[in-house]
């Protein structure tokens, strides 16, 4: 006789199963004691109560699951419910709408173009302001021999009554390129040609650096802060020397000759550790 699985029997008909066991309550009736065929069957009819054991288990195991899931589902709209009645007489009044995940990533991008932009401006310090920043802008660059015009032209900060105290220039080129290549262009001509700039009396007056974004601007007041300090100290012990903060933000050390002249000390170094490095 051949046996029928498991998976058989469970996908039987009603009919065809009651037919199946009467063939097989027939045949064990008739089977011997040591019969291979009996002991296929009891271990079949076992591993069929193991399975519904199992599955009673795990039945059981997710209904608890269930009740523990809906407990908390009813505490958290308990919740919810509690912070809306709190909240609501505020929200009512507050029409300002809320911050999103999408306001705070056009933030940050904004932010970064920013900076970026920054890196396209160069700064002129110490240009009279006479109601001509454009036209100033113009002849400069034609004079240093510099093709492409900036795009912008604007002074930096408030206007004071002082007449004295000249507002920063500042000229926006479209790219960081262009603002390198006009202050290379600029210092060429203010060396190699000064008589070019003799009416901007650029040697004495005026000077050029490039754009600083916040971190840039951030790091140089660190290290004009240390420089003064350098310099309050060397005043304090007598000595000749002198510090002055670059554009890039570093620190240079210059010592005063016995002819008068400053010469920069370039094997000098700023200690990390804070020191004055002398």
């Amino acid at each position: 006789m051949d046996l029928p699985l498991l998976s058989e029997i469970n996908t039987m008909k009603k009919e065809d199963l009651k037919n199946t066991l009467l063939d097989l309550i027939d045949y064990v009736k008739n089977a011997k004691k040591n019969d291979s065929v009996m002991l296929q069957i009891l271990e079949e009819v076992k591993k069929g109560s193991n399975e519904r054991e199992g599955l009673k288990e795990e039945m059981t195991q997710l209904k608890s699951n269930n009740e523990v899931l809906l407990k908390e589902l009813a505490d958290v709209k308990s919740h919810l419910s509690a912070l809306h009645l709190h909240q609501q007489p505020t929200m009512e009044n507050d029409s300002s709408p809320l911050p999103f995940f999408a306001d705070a990533v056009k933030k940050s991008v904004h932010t970064a173009l920013q900076e970026d932009k920054a890196r396209c401006d160069v700064i002129i310090s110490k240009v009279e302001e006479k109601g001509k920043d454009e036209s100033f802008a113009a002849d400069l660059c034609s004079k240093i021999s510099y093709d492409t015009k900036p795009i912008g032209v604007m002074r930096l900060g408030r206007k004071k009554e002082d007449t004295h105290h000249h507002r920063l220039l500042k000229l926006s080129f479209s790219t960081n390129f262009e603002a390198r290549a006009f202050r290379s262009r600029f210092e060429e001509a203010r060396k190699d040609k000064p008589n070019d700039l003799s009416e901007f009396r650029v040697r004495s007056e005026f000077r050029v650096r490039p754009g600083r974004n916040r971190e840039d601007q951030a790091a140089f007041r660190k290290s004009a802060i240390v420089a003064n300090t350098l310099n309050k100290e060397a005043k304090h012990e007598g000595d000749m020397c002198s510090y002055s903060v670059r554009d890039n933000g570093s620190i240079w050390k210059f010592e005063k000759q016995a002819d008068g002249k400053w010469v920069h000390i370039s094997d000098w170094k700023l200690e990390k550790s804070g020191n004055d490095g002398r």
